[in-house]
């Protein structure tokens, strides 16, 4: 039975039409047995009456019979009577009693009695007459009504079931079911111009046209689509070796061909060399921030024809590694033949640049590398190349520089500067933080104090932070010193708040290459965001991440803001183009530091002087503090007061000092002032 049902219910589950027809059956069978019902009802009562008033007319007949009969007690010709009622089909029984309460009954009683009358003859009582009418008449009747109609409607409702279904079919399931063929159908899928999806029918104005239509603009859109992707493809193949500005193999392309070049070199028998050489234009990035990218573009694309130019006279390759950086090589027969061409094209970049009615002078510096001699891998050759040529920026730029094994040394010691860095991270003792105080000068009290890293190790001794900053920030270690520095510093001050009962602040310096770090976000939302009450807390950054001008580090600047942590901008004055990002940051920056050596030219030039009031008016204008650094001297304590100046730090007051230091600094401190 259950098999049954299962079947019957995957099939009613499976096709429209199947469900369609059962809904369509269901309800019609829902309204014709109400309907069914109340004509069954209605005619069993009307059955009913009718029986009754059946009993009522017989017992009128054949009460003058009876009242004879019990008058002349004839008991015999009564019963007989009595029979012959009771064999009728309305009566279900009938009683008889006499005078002496004899009774004669034939058949049954039931809880309807119909007919109960007294007898009289000559107004004498001589008994009574019930006659119990037969129900069971209407009830059969009603079965048989029943009956009929179920049967005359199941054959009815099949019938139109098949027909709805029928019609159902044909006019809906059968048009979708070959819509869904032709949707699965290949050609559907390979969007050939002429396949569209139509139906086998005359055109009408309904649904199942309307998505017929709306399928074959999809399938419009999707060939429009699939074009486009195919345009795309390609334009992505030809981006992915060629370079978008100049039209040069790009730095994938450049990798490839410099592997098949040493593989032919290192499998050929002549004494041929290959020559590697990295190239970096010179102080490009002056150029884009003096004059805009699109002069950098057109020195670019200048550039890059002057050295297409020169390698194919000697049959070689060249690349835009990126940015400023070509890359490039060229079989030579010796070394001093590698050296003409180098000095070919550092002449060449030396040529003035027109561009937009300017002649600029730019420089190029350059790495070279010969191979096999220096190395047999492109990932080696191009690893020393790059190296050489930051040997040729750090001897003067404005040359070339041929890879030698002192360049490898001091690549070793910047690698092993970053090693002991990261030792050092995990080994409390090696890095210490000492700690500055900030003064406000017109009140005479300490405010708060800037955190600054100091590094002793055990091998390379004292390390100075203009040796192992640079460093850490061109590894990424700098975000694991810096966040180091300001949850330690952070939590010492505080212990000073609470020891003094002082609302000193903690100034952190954070390096721009943290805002390029992926996990500031993470750190930012699980060490800072949920803090509270952060306000006496400052991360002080460099006029370089303001440069920038890039949207996102706006955005993170706009979090660390929103948790309370106040932005100071640190050395002001160094970057002095900087000045005009200060109106567009005025809202996440809540302090100015002005650098040491615009403090110390004040004292010796009317110029720096009305530089630093002008810088003083337009951040004070913005309701941003600012703060002088590097005070060592009382007549630059007096010039600053003079200029409305509030806040300093400087060797006038202290060096950076250790933790403990700081507490004698300040008990002391407390004593003077009191």
């Amino acid at each position: 039975m259950s098999k049954v049902y299962k079947n019957i219910t995957k099939f009613f589950k499976g096709k429209l039409a199947h469900r369609l027809s059962l809904y369509f059956t269901i309800i019609a069978i829902l309204c014709s047995v109400c309907v069914a019902a109340l004509t069954s009802y209605v005619q069993y009562q009307r059955d009913l009456v009718n029986v009754d008033k059946d009993v009522k007319q017989l017992a009128d007949t054949i009460e003058a019979q009876v009242i004879n009969h019990l008058w002349s007690v004839d008991r015999d010709s009564l019963t007989l009577l009595l029979e012959g009622v009771n064999r009728l089909p309305v009566v279900k029984g009938v009683k008889v009693v006499d005078d002496m309460q004899a009774e004669i009954i034939l058949g049954s009683s039931n809880d309807h009695t119909v007919v109960d009358k007294p007898l009289f003859y000559e107004d004498k009582k001589v008994g009574s007459l019930t006659v119990y009418a037969n129900r069971e008449i209407a009830v059969n009747r009603l079965l048989a009504h029943i009956i009929n109609l179920s049967i005359s409607a199941a054959l009815v409702f099949i019938l139109l079931g098949f027909v709805f279904f029928t019609i159902v079919k044909r006019t809906i399931t059968n048009h979708l079911s070959a819509i869904s063929q032709m949707t699965l159908s290949p050609e559907y899928y390979r969007q050939k111009d002429d396949y569209t999806i139509s139906l086998d029918r005359k055109y009408r104005d309904d649904e199942l046209s309307t998505l017929v239509g709306a399928l074959n603009a999809g399938l419009d859109k999707s060939r429009e689509l699939a074009e486009a992707k195919g345009v795309y493809e390609t334009r992505l193949h030809t981006q992915a070796y060629r370079d978008d500005l100049t039209g040069m193999p790009n730095r994938r392309d450049a990798d490839q061909y410099i592997a098949r070049s040493i593989s032919e070199v290192l499998s050929s028998k002549s004494a041929r060399h290959l020559m590697i050489f990295f190239i970096d234009l010179d102080n490009f990035k002056d150029i884009n921030d003096s004059f805009g990218h699109t002069v950098g573009d057109n020195i670019l694309l200048d550039s890059s024809e002057r050295f297409k130019k020169i390698i194919q006279k000697y049959d070689g390759y060249i690349a835009r590694f990126g940015g400023d950086e070509f890359i490039g090589c060229v079989q030579c027969e010796s070394y001093i033949k590698g050296e003409i061409i180098a000095q070919s094209m550092v002449d060449e970049v030396n040529r003035h640049f027109n561009v937009e009615n300017m002649t600029l002078t730019l420089s190029c510096s350059m790495g070279v590398v010969f191979c096999p001699e220096h190395a047999q891998s492109a990932e080696d050759v191009i690893r020393k190349a790059d190296a050489a040529m930051y040997r040729a920026k750090e001897v003067g730029r404005n040359g070339f520089v041929i890879y030698d094994e002192d360049i490898m040394n001091d690549v070793l010691l910047h690698n092993n500067i970053k090693q002991r860095i990261k030792k050092a991270l995990h080994q409390s003792d090696d890095l210490t933080i000492h700690y500055q105080p900030l003064i406000n000068i017109k009140e005479n009290t300490i405010i708060g104090f800037e955190a600054l890293l100091r590094w002793q190790d055990d091998i390379l001794g004292h390390v100075s932070p203009e040796v192992f900053i640079p460093i850490a920030e061109k590894t990424g270690l700098i975000f694991d010193i810096d966040t180091m520095v300001f949850d330690n510093a952070m939590a010492q001050v505080e212990q000073w708040r609470k020891a003094f009962n002082k609302n000193f602040k903690v100034s952190v310096n954070f390096s721009p290459t943290n805002f390029e770090n992926s996990r500031i976000d993470y750190w930012l939302k699980d060490k800072i965001l949920p803090r509270k009450n952060l306000e006496w807390v400052e991360l002080e950054v460099t006029e370089r991440l303001i440069l920038r001008d890039d949207a996102s580090v706006k955005d993170l600047l706009n979090k660390i803001s929103a948790s309370g942590v106040r932005l100071s901008l640190d050395d002001f004055g160094t970057g002095f183009s900087s000045l005009g990002y200060i109106k567009k940051f005025n809202t996440v920056l809540s302090k100015i530091k002005i650098d040491r050596l615009f403090v110390n030219e004040i004292m010796h030039s009317e110029a720096d002087l009305a530089l630093v009031k002008s810088i003083i008016t337009m951040v004070e204008s913005l309701g941003i503090e600012w703060l002088a650094e590097g005070v060592e001297t009382r007549a630059q304590l007096d010039k600053l007061e003079s200029l409305g100046c509030e806040f300093v730090q400087g060797f006038y007051y202290a060096k950076p000092m250790c933790a403990e230091e700081v507490e004698a600094f300040i008990e002391n401190w407390e004593v003077e002032t009191a």
